[in-house]
């Protein structure tokens, strides 16, 4: 296994761990290297869509913000497209991509791939994974910015000791995405409701549930 792992260069060997004893050698040092893989990911908002490449530890390696053409579907679509072509056009070639995430407002079908309504958005049936698979060969996930933000709380933000959570995003609109024994629950179709606020400010905060 330690071969595999030198040989696809997701680890590296820093030195050792000592001196030889009774004729055996020193264990070998092995780093782990974030760098040897990278993801993309798609945050679509409102005002803002972030799309960034980003390593196996989660760090930035490159991004790009852009405020979403929201006239048309198809103006929509393309924005992402292009600005996904501009930041893969700026990655690492030696940098192996394992796939591209998107995260959006709105309700998705049951095979999560299309956007069935976003109010948000301002939009319903939005082709959003064919639309990317034309123009890419990457693998593709695509799910709800809701539960997208919960899983991130708790992989790597306050969530991180809590096996159940729900995380609550007030700003455009009410949103929660809902970790059950550390795992995306999503309900029957996989979503979350929004409920548009009376007043306006953004706040985030996660809630732990026991059980």
């Amino acid at each position: 296994m330690v071969e595999h792992l030198l040989d696809e260069g997701l680890v590296k060997e820093v030195g050792t761990g000592g001196e030889s004893s009774g004729g055996r050698r020193p264990p070998i040092l092995l780093k782990f290297e974030p760098s040897a893989r990278s993801a993309v990911g798609v945050d679509i908002g409102v005002h803002r869509t972030t799309i960034a490449q980003l390593d196996l530890n989660g760090s930035t390696l490159e991004s790009i913000n852009y405020t979403p053409d929201l006239s048309t579907k198809e103006a929509f679509l393309e924005g992402i497209v292009v600005h996904l072509k501009q930041l893969l056009a700026k990655t690492r070639e030696t940098n192996e991509i394992l796939g591209i995430g998107v995260t959006t407002p709105g309700l998705l079908d049951k095979a999560r791939q299309n956007i069935l309504y976003s109010s948000s958005l301002g939009f319903s049936d939005v082709p959003l994974y064919s639309t990317l698979a034309e123009h890419f060969s990457l693998p593709i996930r695509i799910d709800n910015d809701m539960n997208g933000a919960a899983l991130g709380e708790k992989i790597m933000g306050a969530g991180k000791q809590i096996s159940n959570l729900i995380y609550i995003s007030v700003e455009t609109g009410i949103g929660a995405g809902i970790i059950l024994d550390n795992r995306i629950y999503g309900g029957g179709h996989r979503q979350c409701r929004r409920i548009r606020p009376h007043n306006g400010g953004t706040q985030r905060f996660a809630v732990q549930m026991r059980k």
